[in-house]
């Protein structure tokens, strides 16, 4: 959904309105059409707030999920390095040195799902985001430009 800016005192309506209120109540009129026109773009931007809000409360919930993912996981990495620390304490000076130089090569990254956030990516857009964008034209071509530089 878009918001219409239209002029609501341009609207056929509101000019027959005009040629028909007596010259006192002229500008009661005009200053009721501009009334309405602003509630109504009150209402539409209103809608628009709530599908934008609506999808942020979404992505937040997704995000909240994935954060307690990601807390249950920290919460064995932490029992598990309090395990380390306990063995490399009581191990000999010799054999915490050999451990720590011997480098085992492991890569410790994120699942796919949990490092794609969906935080305003093309999925996760409000509808009239996207019908926006859809209308939107492409800039123009960068050799059309050179014609216009000095």
């Amino acid at each position: 959904m878009s918001i219409s800016l239209n002029d609501p005192l341009s609207s056929p309506g509101a000019n027959a309105l005009f040629r028909r209120s007596p010259p006192e109540e002229l500008l009661g009129d005009v200053s009721m059409a501009t009334m309405v026109g602003l509630l109504n773009q009150l209402g539409q931007l209103s809608t628009v707030a709530a599908d934008l809000f609506d999808s942020l409360g979404e992505e937040v919930a997704r995000s909240s999920e994935q954060l307690g993912t990601l807390r249950g996981r920290l919460v064995g990495v932490t029992e598990r390095l309090a395990q380390v620390d306990d063995a490399l304490s009581a191990a000999p000076p010799e054999e915490t040195t050999e451990l720590c130089d011997a480098g085992t090569g492991l890569d410790y990254r994120a699942a796919p799902a949990e490092g794609s956030g969906h935080l305003f990516s093309a999925a996760s857009r409000p509808p009239w985001v996207v019908a926006a964008l859809e209308r939107a034209r492409p800039p123009p071509a960068l050799q059309r430009l050179h014609a216009l530089a000095p």
